[in-house]
C-alpha cells in the first residue's frame, strides 16, 4: 500500500477579535503566506513590529491579517479586482509614508497572490525593499538588525543586510517586466537597483536589460535610458522655452510666485515656536521627504533644499 501523508487541519484566526489571537496563530499566518512557492525571495518582516501594531492598532491592522487568512483559506475575492487593487495601493502608500515598511509589504504580497498576473504589486514590492536597502545604505549604522520568521532575528553587518534586500528587490522588479515587459518603471528602477549595488555581472545584465527594453519601445538606444522618456519631444541639445505652455506661464506669472514665496520665507523667519496652530512646513533637503529617498540623487555636493507646493497628491497649503 501507498503511504498517504497526514493532512493536518490549520485553524486561521479569520474575524477573531484581538484578544483571542495568539501570538503564535499571528505568526503562523505570515509563515504560511510567505512560505508560498509562486513568490520571489522575499526577506522577513519584522514579526515583532507587525504583532504590535495589530494588537494595538484599527481596523486596517485587522484587515491585513483577515486578508491573508482569507487568502490562505482559499476564499474569493470580495471586491472586483480593479476595487481590490486601488484600496490596497492606498494601504500601501500609507503604511510607507509612516514608514511602515513591513506591513506595506504585506499588503502587496497578498495582492500579488490575489492577482499574480498584475504587474504593479511585484513592482510596489520592488519599490518598498529598494527603500529599506538605501535607508539602511545611508543610515550611517554599521549594523542592522534581519528579522527571522523563526525567530527575533539578528544583528548583520549593514552590507549583507543591503546585499540581502537589494537582491529581493531585483527579483521583484524581473518578476514585474515578466508579467509585463512593457513596464516603464520596472526597466528604470530594476537598472537604477542594479547600477546602485553592482552585484557580480551587473553591467552585462544591464546592458542586456536595456536591450529588452528597446525591444518593446521603451527607450530608442540602449546607451539612452532617461527615466522620464518622451518621445514626441524633438531630439536637440536646447529648446526655446517659448514653444512650452509650461514656461511661458510660470514667466507670466514671475511676480505672483515671487510674491508667494517671499510671504513664505516671512511667515517662517516670524514665527513663534509656541504656536501650535501654525502648520507652515519648514525649508527641508532634496531627498529627506517621506516618499522622496530617490530625489537625493539629484544633489551630488553641497546642499539643496526644497518646500514642495504639491507633494504626495496633495496641495501643501
Amino acid at each position: 500500500e501507498r503511504l498517504v501523508p497526514r493532512q493536518e487541519a490549520v485553524t486561521l484566526p479569520m474575524g477573531m477579535p484581538r484578544e483571542a489571537v495568539s501570538r503564535e496563530e499571528y505568526d503562523k499566518v505570515w509563515k504560511m503566506l510567505l512560505g508560498t512557492k509562486e513568490l520571489p525571495f522575499t526577506p522577513a518582516p519584522d514579526l515583532d513590529q507587525l504583532w504590535g501594531y495589530y494588537k494595538y492598532g484599527a481596523m486596517d491592522e485587522q484587515a491585513l491579517l483577515d486578508q491573508a487568512c482569507e487568502y490562505l483559506g482559499k476564499f474569493p475575492c470580495r471586491l472586483e479586482p480593479a476595487d481590490y487593487k486601488a484600496k490596497t495601493y492606498t494601504l500601501t502608500k500609507k503604511l510607507e509614508v509612516e514608514g511602515r515598511e513591513d506591513e506595506a509589504r504585506m499588503w502587496s504580497v497578498i495582492c500579488m497572490l490575489r492577482f499574480p498576473k498584475d504587474p504593479d504589486a511585484y513592482y510596489n514590492q520592488g519599490v518598498l525593499l529598494n527603500k529599506m536597502c538605501d535607508a539602511a545604505k545611508f543610515g550611517g549604522a554599521p549594523t542592522m538588525r534581519l528579522p527571522s520568521l523563526d525567530g527575533s532575528g539578528k544583528l548583520v553587518p549593514v552590507e549583507q543586510y543591503c546585499s540581502l534586500f537589494s537582491r529581493s528587490a531585483t527579483s521583484y522588479y524581473r518578476r514585474c517586466l515578466k508579467v509585463d515587459p512593457k513596464q516603464r518603471p520596472g526597466y528604470i528602477n530594476l537598472i537604477g537597483c542594479l547600477e546602485r549595488n553592482e552585484p557580480s555581472g551587473w553591467y552585462e545584465d544591464v546592458q542586456q536589460i536595456a536591450a529588452s527594453a528597446v525591444k518593446n519601445g521603451i527607450w530608442y538606444n540602449r546607451w539612452q535610458r532617461p527615466p522620464h522618456f518622451v518621445p514626441t519631444l524633438e531630439a536637440k541639445p536646447w529648446h526655446d522655452p517659448e514653444n512650452f505652455l509650461m514656461c511661458r506661464m510660470l514667466e507670466a506669472n514671475y511676480d505672483i510666485i515671487r510674491g508667494e514665496y517671499d510671504a513664505y520665507i516671512h511667515r517662517l523667519q516670524n514665527r513663534k515656536d509656541w504656536d501650535d496652530s501654525d502648520t507652515t512646513p519648514g525649508l527641508g533637503d532634496v531627498g529627506g521627504r517621506a516618499g522622496a529617498l530617490h530625489d537625493g540623487g539629484l544633489t551630488k555636493s553641497g546642499r539643496w533644499r526644497e518646500v514642495p507646493l504639491f507633494t504626495n497628491c496633495t496641495l501643501q497649503r
